[in-house]
């Protein structure tokens, strides 16, 4: 089961950044209602950096980061469609 949650925290990540916003870390934290630990998040993007997928950082004050995806990359995510959707 945990695999699954992995994998379904980086989809919603990919998700979050395809819209072009750069996220902070608090900010992507807040969006998973802080149900996860910042260590969590950081292996998520290891794993997502580790998977080919073009995702940058840059560091704020404060220890903060800031994520976003490479441009070129965003064409390729699907856009999300809820569940009704899916049923239809």
């Amino acid at each position: 089961m945990p695999e699954q949650s992995q994998i379904i925290r980086l989809v919603h990540i990919l998700q979050y950044l395809s819209i072009g916003q750069k996220l902070s870390t608090t900010t992507l934290l807040d969006k998973f209602e802080n149900k996860i630990s910042r260590r969590t998040l950081q292996r998520d993007f290891i794993a997502l950096s580790e998977a080919g997928i073009p995702i940058h950082s840059e560091k704020l004050q404060g220890n903060e980061n800031i994520w976003y995806l490479d441009t070129r990359f965003k064409n390729f995510i699907p856009i999300p469609i809820g569940i009704n959707e899916y049923l239809a």
